[in-house]
């Protein structure tokens, strides 16, 4: 079988028609429902198991200040209120054990929602019946991910601790050092992580073996579609428009903007895995 045409513009214009065809942006939609109500409880379960690692103060500072870098402070400030009216109980044991375990259900429902919308955008058919084997499995798979969420964040939050050791260092012997190079480093370094936790998504939630390279590329698409929306939305949200659009309620409309368009590029990544894939056949 000859080989179809297998450059950048024609698999990202294949992607975006087969995006189309899978009603990618209803699955979008759907998937943002979740988001909505998985995130504090997958940043509450994320911020205490981090806690065993780094501090509580140093957790808290460099999650919510990447928050803040992409959705901007006054949506950083709302997050950061769903995650205290649903944090865990101090007081009582059993509650507390619960509580964590229905957090744990709300995250794994939306891991649960990104498997079985990526099995469709792969075209794999789902069995007509789950069996406790299979429905274990995919748990599994969401406990995976959680953990994944997890090790990328200590790394992020001891390589930044690098970066700003280093960067105290290199100011005291090189006071006109351009301080340009260290945030170029720091963009670099989220850059990766997110790459990273993409591919991990495109290459382990089919049921079946994905290609690395499908899955990497489908995943640095979707990581500079995310680094684009980040700064437009930083952008956005610093200027006067966004607090006099929409009041009050800027915040919250720019987080529901932010969750939408996370989604949108997270299934055109799948879709451009999915189109590699199919063109090396």
């Amino acid at each position: 079988m000859q080989k179809k045409k297998n450059n950048w513009w024609h698999l990202l214009k294949q992607s975006v028609i087969e995006f189309k065809n899978d009603d990618g942006i209803k699955l979008s939609a759907s998937l943002s429902f979740y988001l909505i109500f998985s995130i504090a409880p997958l940043l509450i379960i994320i911020i205490s198991i981090a806690d065993m690692f780094f501090g509580h103060e140093v957790v808290r500072r460099e999650l919510f200040g990447q928050i803040n870098r992409v959705v901007g402070s006054g949506t950083t400030i709302e997050v950061k209120d769903m995650i205290k009216s649903n944090k865990l109980s101090d007081h009582n044991t059993l509650a507390t054990i619960i509580w964590a375990v229905l957090l744990f259900a709300g995250a794994s429902g939306m891991f649960a929602e990104i498997h079985s919308t990526i099995n469709y955008i792969w075209k794999i058919k789902a069995k007509r019946k789950d069996n406790a084997t299979d429905f274990f499995k995919n748990r599994l798979k969401s406990i995976s991910m959680l953990g994944s969420a997890v090790v990328l964040l200590v790394v992020g939050l001891i390589i930044n601790e690098l970066v700003d050791l280093l960067d105290g260092r290199m100011t005291t012997h090189f006071p006109n050092l351009n301080v340009h190079f260290f945030s170029a480093l720091n963009a670099l370094i989220v850059f990766s992580l997110i790459t990273i936790s993409f591919a991990i998504i495109f290459k382990t939630m089919p049921n079946k073996k994905v290609p690395v390279k499908g899955s990497l590329l489908g995943a640095l698409l979707s990581s500079v579609l995310f680094m684009i929306g980040k700064y437009v939305i930083e952008a956005y949200s610093g200027s006067p428009l966004a607090s006099s659009t929409y009041g009050a309620a800027g915040s919250i409309v720019l987080l529901l903007i932010w969750i939408y368009y996370f989604s949108i590029i997270l299934y055109l990544g799948a879709e451009f895995a999915k189109v590699h894939s199919d063109h090396l056949v």
